[in-house]
């Protein structure tokens, strides 16, 4: 017997809003058969079965509000009935409440205990339950509480045992073990941006760099904590985009690009399939890593939250000199160094993307000093960008190749 219960996909999120129910109780599902459908403050989940077997005690309905970690039914093996498999203990059901109902903390402490409003408005604090003292706030849910699989393949590797000390001593002042860094990235005139969409943002600079980056010498970057002590890495790089249109906020993925053109071009229609209405499933579906963008907002600070089974997340605001770059961690995936290392290899590519495309028709080769319209006027695709041990040069196809 396997109790089915609610994740939590993010930290702030105490009630998940049901949006899909494809199974009943009684009905036999196989392991990854999906079971409902629900959404968060982040995303749209699909919840699927972690196991073959028969459904019991399932009652979800769409539009229902249900608490995080409640149980909310089981899959029973080959020759187990409900009758067999029942908890020592009732389980107190989660209540159920219309999706316009708001609750104030102390109301949606209650709620997760099973507690039942005496009223039915459409905003609820500790009062409408009666006279009994509201609780402390939930704690949160053990590290290695159990978690649904990602919908994308990966493999497992286990945490070092300093890693796993490491975890013991961050869990003594936070629950949840994330920390944000910042930094800052010069330039931000787009000469040859794709899109005028692009005039005031580096979006498509850092969605094409981070994917690069966690192709290659971050590739660690690119996974989740697994529990157990283990960590998961993801076979694929999936970039996610957040789109919001105040109360829709949603993260879509980015795929079947390979050039920053693509790139570019994939956002654009992401943006505009999410502002008419026309998103599809399929742009739903699970991401690796997350950006949010609010270059085009008056924000100056972002503390972005890390989104499901992901290591980190960044956010970029606009400043008078360029962009801020934030970024949340998992420090059961990584380190305060580590992920200074990416955001500084990441600050070095765009800010020479900017470099280069402010230099328009006035990048020549750093050795013969020929000119990338001379270049182009022999045929080739433009100058080569190497690194010579010390900076990036722009070298012409003949000074590469030799004569």
């Amino acid at each position: 017997m396997i109790e089915l219960l609610i994740p939590r996909e993010n930290a702030n999120d105490d009630f998940v809003l049901i949006t899909e129910v494809n199974k009943a109780s009684g009905d036999t599902v196989a392991e990854g058969d999906t079971l409902f459908a629900f959404e968060t403050s982040k995303a749209a989940v699909e919840f699927t079965a972690p196991a073959a077997g028969t459904l019991a005690e399932f009652t979800l309905a769409p539009k229902q509000r249900i608490a995080v970690e409640s149980v909310i039914g089981r899959i029973l093996g080959e020759g187990e009935t409900a009758a067999t498999t029942a908890p020592e203990a009732p389980v107190t059901p989660a209540p159920v409440l219309d999706a316009t109902v708001k609750l104030s903390d102390a109301a949606a402490a209650l709620v997760a205990q099973g507690r039942q409003p005496n009223g039915n408005g459409k905003w609820l604090t500790s009062r409408d339950f009666g006279p009994q003292a509201a609780p402390a706030r939930p704690a949160a849910p053990p590290q290695d509480a159990p978690k649904p699989k990602p919908d994308l393949a990966f493999q497992t590797q286990p945490l070092t045992q300093r890693k796993v000390q490491e975890h013991k001593a961050l869990a003594w002042s936070s629950p949840y073990l994330n920390s944000t860094i910042g930094i800052a990235i010069h330039g931000g005139k787009r000469a040859f941006a794709a899109h005028p969409f692009f005039a005031g943002s580096i979006l498509d600079l850092l969605l094409y760099e981070i994917a690069n980056l966690l192709r290659g010498e971050f590739r660690d970057l690119n996974g989740f904590y697994a529990g157990d002590e283990t960590v998961g890495l993801y076979d694929e790089v999936i970039p996610g985009l957040a789109l919001d249109s105040l109360n829709n906020l949603v993260v879509v993925r980015v795929t079947g690009w390979k050039t920053l053109a693509e790139i570019s071009r994939k956002v654009i229609d992401l943006v505009e399939k999410f502002e008419t209405g026309k998103l599809a499933v399929e742009d739903y579906r699970q991401t690796t890593f997350t950006i949010s963008d609010l270059s085009n907002t008056g924000a100056n600070f972002t503390l972005p939250l890390v989104n499901g089974p992901q290591a980190f997340i960044l956010a970029v605001n606009r400043t008078p000199d360029g962009f801020q770059l934030y970024g949340t961690f998992d420090h059961r995936v990584t380190e305060g160094l580590r992920f200074s290392r990416f955001l500084e290899e990441l600050k070095r590519r765009v800010e020479l993307a900017l470099q280069s495309e402010g230099a328009g028709e006035k990048a020549a080769c750093h050795f013969c000093d020929r000119s990338i319209d001379e270049e182009k006027a022999l045929k080739s695709k433009g100058l080569l960008r190497i690194f010579d041990g010390t900076a990036d040069r722009l070298v012409c196809r003949n000074c590469y190749e030799g004569w």
